[in-house]
């Protein structure tokens, strides 16, 4: 399937930055922090990396804790082509004017200390282009003076871990007590019903409802069970725990499996999933869990994020190496989110989410050596795919 393509410079307005210093005013810059001997032991003794940053937001110092992050040749970059963010080069002039640069906190904070010339602060996730990992940043940033030139003194505090706990509790209370009242409400129901029921037409005896709804029982518990074991394998990959195991897999009974089991998904009332026509069922060898894991999450994002009475689309195509699994729902997702949509923690959703296409990019591309990735368009709708090896690499 052909998927259209389009750059987002052309949807969004793009943030603006002040013009950069010349070469000289860059060199006589860092040269007049570099004569300031007290400031720069001062800075240099403290672990929060700092950085000092001219008007046209360039760095002209780093702290020894800076350069740890940064490297020693960061000046006379910004600080997201420093720390080498994935969207620092897609704007008109780099870090701080690309469409990735309307949600960052650290350009939001750099802008609203320009207008204001007052000290403020903001987070940022920084996707490194290299690590595919992003880091949760608390930036300060306050004005500097050295004897007639004013610069900025941003501070970066590291807060990953401490959000990445607080977001991985919230989400594994939400989902479990959101599991847990289901089996508590088919449980009523079941306490509440007659035993048996009468017969009908020629039937000698009719089935109990008690039984379908045993049926359904069972099946919410098996999704409780699964989501403890999502959150555990999700804890398990992020310290780098997880191991692998390859078995032979074949896409019509996985596809139809996973079907069957989001049918009775709480996010499916009022909603179906269907095996949409383009499926090219085919066999390859994967991890089955951490695959099972990663089109769940689809399946159950685009059933959250669909309509009452619409249908989700899943499906499977090949080539001779490799095989993608695609999740297709009518919804389109706003241009200033799609930047961030595989960013820890990041959501649409509300307070206590944000999990779900993170597990997915990185279960895929850490764990299953593939690619995750996705297209949101009216014409098509919101089309997430993650594309594997037929075969594990030697």
């Amino acid at each position: 399937m052909q998927l259209p393509v389009r750059d987002l410079t052309t949807v969004l307005q793009p943030p603006q930055a002040p013009p950069r210093a010349s070469a000289s005013d860059l060199s006589f810059d860092a040269a007049l922090i570099r004569e300031q001997l007290l400031l720069v032991s001062a800075l240099d003794a403290l672990p929060l990396p700092i950085l000092i940053l001219n008007h046209g937001r360039q760095i002209v110092f780093t702290n020894a804790a800076a350069r740890e992050l940064v490297g020693a040749d960061a000046i006379g970059q910004r600080p997201g082509e420093a720390l080498n963010c994935l969207h620092a080069h897609l704007g008109r002039d780099h870090c701080g004017t690309g469409p990735a640069c309307v949600a960052c906190g650290a350009a939001d904070a750099l802008t609203r200390f320009e207008r204001s010339a007052e000290a403020t602060h903001g987070e940022c996730q920084i996707m490194q282009a290299d690590a595919r990992e992003s880091l949760d940043l608390r930036v300060t940033v306050k004005p500097l003076r050295i004897e007639s030139r004013h610069f900025v003194l941003m501070t970066l505090t590291d807060v990953s871990h401490q959000n990445r706990r607080l977001a991985l509790e919230r989400i594994f209370f939400h989902d479990l007590l959101n599991l847990a009242g289901t089996v508590s409400g088919y449980a009523e129901i079941l306490q509440e019903m007659p035993p048996t029921v009468p017969a009908r037409g020629n039937a000698a005896y009719a089935v109990s409802p008690e039984f379908e709804y045993l049926r359904s029982l069972r099946r919410v518990a098996h999704a409780l069970s699964d989501e403890i074991r999502m959150h555990r394998d999700l804890l398990s990959a992020e310290d780098k725990r997880l191991t692998v195991q390859h078995v032979p897999i074949t896409t019509a009974r996985l596809l139809l499996d996973l079907l069957e089991a989001y049918r009775c998904h709480p996010a499916a009332r009022e909603r179906s999933i269907r095996l949409a026509a383009e499926h090219d069922p085919v066999d390859f060898t994967s991890d089955a869990t951490l695959v099972r894991r990663v089109l769940g999450n689809m399946i159950k994002n685009a059933l959250e994020a669909a309509v009452p009475r619409e249908t989700i689309d899943v499906w499977a195509t090949h080539t001779s190496d490799t095989i993608s699994f695609h999740v297709r729902n009518a919804a389109v997702i706003d241009f200033v989110a799609q930047p961030h949509i595989f960013k820890r923690s990041f959501t649409t959703k509300g307070p206590g989410r944000g999990l779900g296409t993170y597990s997915i990019k990185l279960f895929t591309e850490k764990y299953l050596g593939g690619a995750a990735g996705f297209v949101s368009f009216a014409e098509t709708g919101t089309i997430f795919t993650i594309t594997l090896p037929r075969a594990p690499a030697n």
